[in-house]
This record gives structure tokens, C-alpha cells and sequence, in this order.
């Protein structure tokens, strides 16, 4: 039986409850454990997704530890490579594979001591909102306008 199948039974009791004079309780019974065992079973995929994003953020982690070691092995060889471009005074090498030549990178700025930098170069950022201080704030009793204290629900399995 699949989930969905379920609530056309629960539908078919619910029926059955109404047409009758009063609630039979085998009736009853049975629409309550049918619920709970669609519940169960919700659960149960609730479990399996969770199981599986874990999974996936696992190897996206792998992934990625995997995609910066590459990175940085190639930027070594790529350094090595210049280093023996340079040792050996080539400019550039053209086969029919590859055309590799030295090249000057565009200036980039290098800073010594930040507190010598006058103030004229430093961005302002915007005020940052304290979300714990003001969720504080209001539970002590302050009332503050834009900001309410709500209480939400959520299920819990164990």
C-alpha cells in the first residue's frame, strides 16, 4: 500500500463514520492505526533523506578536498615550470602540443602595514543587526517595534 492509497481508506472510514448513528469504535481504531503507520512510514523517509544528504555532503566535502589538493599541485608545477623557464633563459617553448611563454602578471597591490593607509581607502560597511541580542531583548519584556518573539512547531524523532 502506498502512502497516498491511505488517505483515500481514511476517507471511505470518515464516510462510514457519518453515515452511521454513532462512532464505531473498531472503525475509530482503525483510522488511528492507519495514521500512525503513515506517519511511521513518513518517518522512516524522513531517516532515509537525511541519511542520503549526509552522504552527499560527505562527498561533496571529499570533492572539494579533492579539487583544491589538484589545484595546488598544479599551481606547484606550474611554478616549477617557470622556475626552470627562467633557469635555463627560455622565453617560450612552441610544439605541437603547447605554446608556453613567460608572461608578466598585471600589478597588484601589496600591503606592509594597514594602520600607515589613510582612512580615504577603507570601505564602510552597514550596520550589522545582532539578531541574538535583540531575540534576548524581547524575551526580557522590551517591546520593540518590527521584531515579535513566535513560536513555531516541528517533529522530533528519536
Amino acid at each position: 500500500m502506498l502512502l497516498y492509497e491511505l488517505d483515500k481508506i481514511e476517507i471511505e472510514i470518515l464516510e462510514q463514520l457519518e453515515s452511521e448513528d454513532g462512532i464505531n469504535q473498531e472503525i475509530y481504531e482503525q483510522l488511528k492505526n492507519a495514521e500512525e503507520e503513515k506517519i511511521v512510514k513518513y518517518a522512516k523517509i524522513f531517516r532515509q533523506m537525511q541519511s542520503d544528504a549526509k552522504a552527499c555532503k560527505d562527498e561533496i566535502n571529499r570533492l572539494e578536498s579533492r579539487k583544491v589538493r589538484l589545484e595546488n599541485n598544479a599551481q606547484k608545477l606550474r611554478e616549477i615550470m617557470l622556475e626552470g623557464m627562467e633557469m635555463t633563459g627560455l622565453k617560450k617553448i612552441h610544439n605541437s602540443y603547447f605554446d608556453i611563454r613567460i608572461k608578466k602578471n598585471p600589478p597588484s597591490l601589496r600591503i606592509h602595514d594597514e594602520g600607515n593607509i589613510p582612512k580615504e581607502f577603507y570601505k564602510q560597511s552597514a550596520p550589522i543587526l545582532d539578531k541574538q541580542a535583540l531575540l534576548e531583548a524581547i524575551k526580557s519584556g522590551a517591546k520593540i517595534v518590527g521584531a515579535e518573539l513566535i513560536q513555531t512547531k516541528r517533529i522530533d524523532i528519536k
